[in-house]
């Protein structure tokens, strides 16, 4: 019995050892779940919308030059625009 209670151990030709298939499947299943879905705000491969709802398909989808994700374009202009209107508003206000 492994240490999570499964009867199906095996031994595999390269491994040193036994272990179990019940464990090694959920631990591949767990592994391909993790990949589908965003992990810590980053948006993975397989998102269909961002974070606000938008689409990430066809003209909307920005890719950022220097790490290559994903963006959406419109959440990325969004937050261009109100860094720029800060920028202006603080130099209009050092005048």
């Amino acid at each position: 019995m492994c240490p999570s209670g499964h009867d199906d151990w095996v031994k595999y030709p390269s491994a040193r050892s036994r272990r179990c298939r019940e464990c090694d499947r959920l631990a591949r299943l767990y592994r391909r779940i993790k990949d589908l879905t965003s992990v810590f705000g980053r948006t993975s491969k397989y998102s269909t919308r961002c974070k606000y709802g938008h689409r990430l398909s066809g003209t909307n989808v920005y890719r950022a030059p220097a790490s290559g994700r994903r963006r959406c374009r419109t959440c990325n202009n969004s937050r261009v625009y109100k860094k720029a209107r800060a920028t202006v508003a603080t130099r209009a206000g050092q005048r």
